[in-house]
């Protein structure tokens, strides 16, 4: 990866960071892959956890920037069972950007950096 592109990625996954809240507990971002989208490129990413104690939904819109970085944006809600009541909850909006320093090609894996955060005049 040229040096102009790390120093991109360096920088804005550093932006990412200073508009975080403090780190919880529950981490909701889910990498799948160390590939990115490529430039112009658009996914729609869902999913469901459940187990006895939750339900979770996760919605996101992942775009590729260039050919080696990608934004998502979403949120992700469910319930949470407990002995008393049920309660709801709400992490939203989600921000994550992904930036694939390394390719996977055939059987060698590839390598990307991400960073995600909930900003400040989100819920959850």
């Amino acid at each position: 990866m040229p040096r102009i592109q790390l120093a991109t990625l360096g920088f804005a996954m550093l932006a990412l960071l200073l508009f975080a809240k403090v780190a919880e507990a529950e981490r909701p971002f889910i990498v799948d892959s160390a590939d990115s989208l490529l430039l112009r490129k658009a996914q729609l990413e869902t999913y469901v956890i459940a187990n006895d104690e939750f339900v979770d939904h996760s919605l996101f819109f992942n775009m590729g920037l260039t050919d080696w970085l990608e934004f998502s944006f979403g949120a992700r809600h469910g319930i949470q069972f407990a002995a008393v009541q049920e309660t709801y909850r709400l992490n939203a909006p989600l921000l994550e950007l992904k930036g694939s320093v390394m390719r996977p090609r055939g059987w060698r894996p590839g390598l990307a950096l991400v960073s995600g955060v909930r900003p400040p005049w989100g819920v959850g």
